[in-house]
């Protein structure tokens, strides 16, 4: 734990990380979210039209999307941010109008919006984001309805970070030995994020061991704004837009080379294994 009144985690280089944005949409017609890869569908060109916007700014750096097992109205947007001042200026740009005006035609409720201070090391960030090979990603989010006391905020510290320890040391965390946890610059919602083994593995951890339950209940009663544990099925974009949502590195211009060398040589009559796989 830092000490009292310092940040978590280290300020980074100017211009490096300053937050990360999560955008929460709830659409009107839950089959919506299915179709946000196809771009064929009205709701797969504006979804299409979001992530090339949110790609292609300077300000921005990895961006994720999920869907969010169990609830087939949901989506999430998030988005790391190189500067406070990049995202303000966006966000009071035409460009964002159009696309929020857009958002208000699919989606039931105002699309949620909040910003926390995670750390700046990028690979923890994505190892709390991550889904990949059949696991979840595991997001908690605690509210408070006005921010907590310079007291009560230390304690709830020292409480998330016992709760984050506990987790990553559960049956179900050994697939990550990081997650990420952090406040809004608001004082008003906390949250932590863990790549996960399964939703059933969690949720039995939760219910059966008695530190981590103690620990929920008690970080439950202080948020005064409720609590909501959601389970993300996430794509990460480290390298830009790529031309289709569903496609988060650039293609390969190799990747098929090798299999068709094999063929060749299976035609020819050669081993298609290097010598030193035979």
């Amino acid at each position: 734990m830092p000490p009292p009144g310092q940040p978590m985690f280290p300020p980074p280089p100017a211009g490096i990380y300053e937050y990360t944005q999560i955008l929460g949409f709830k659409f009107s017609d839950p089959s919506i979210p299915a179709s946000l890869s196809d771009e064929t569908t009205e709701i797969g060109k504006i979804w299409a039209a979001t992530m090339r916007t949110y790609l292609e700014l300077e300000q921005t750096g990895i961006v994720w999307w999920a869907l969010v097992h169990g609830d087939t109205s949901k989506a999430k947007l998030i988005v790391d941010w190189k500067t406070a001042a990049g995202r303000e200026q966006f966000e009071a740009s035409s460009q964002f109008q159009e696309l929020s005006s857009a958002w208000q035609t699919v989606t039931s409720t105002p699309v949620s919006n909040n910003a926390y201070v995670f750390t700046h090391n990028s690979p923890g960030r994505q190892a709390g984001f991550a889904s990949q090979s059949g696991t979840v990603s595991a997001l908690f989010t605690f509210r408070f309805n006005t921010p907590p006391s310079a007291s009560d905020k230390e304690q709830l510290d020292n409480t998330f970070l016992q709760f984050y320890n506990t987790i990553l040391k559960s049956p179900g965390g050994v697939v990550s030995t990081v997650g990420i946890l952090g406040w809004e610059a608001s004082l008003t919602s906390y949250c932590l994020a863990f790549r996960y083994l399964n939703i059933e593995t969690m949720q039995s951890f939760l219910e059966e061991d008695d530190k981590a339950r103690g620990l929920a209940e008690g970080l439950q009663s202080y948020a005064t704004g409720g609590t909501e544990l959601e389970f993300l099925e996430t794509r990460v974009y480290k390298e830009g837009w790529q031309g289709s949502v569903d496609r988060t590195k650039p293609v390969d211009p190799n990747a098929g080379r090798w299999l068709a060398d094999v063929e060749e040589r299976k035609t020819l009559g050669i081993n298609p294994l290097p010598t030193h796989m035979r």
